[in-house]
């Protein structure tokens, strides 16, 4: 994983699955400019919560006998990882744009 400092950029190839996140509480600006006026969304471990629990163990390397897949999804739930950021913060919503 890398940290981006001020004034420097990333480069993303068209598919590449990546995220952002801000590690401490301070405000952060954000510029992205895309290859297409409509490139869509694709939330992954949102997505990956529908798969099944054999597809997940198998890409996964996840355990295959009691809760390992629970334990993952739990992990990778941007819903549980966003309230523990807005917790670690203190804010009880996301802060406006």
């Amino acid at each position: 994983m890398n940290t981006i400092g001020e004034g420097w950029n990333a480069v993303f190839p068209i598919g590449l699955p990546h995220f952002q996140i801000n590690n401490s509480c301070g405000e952060v600006k954000f510029l992205s400019s895309l290859s297409h006026e409509d490139p869509g969304d694709l939330t992954l471990p949102d997505r990956m919560l529908g798969f099944p629990d054999t597809v997940l163990q198998t890409a996964f390397n996840i355990g295959h006998y009691g809760n390992g897949t629970d334990q993952f999804k739990a992990k990778i739930d941007m819903r549980e990882i966003q309230k523990k950021c807005l917790n670690t913060c203190k804010h009880s919503t996301p802060p406006n744009n």
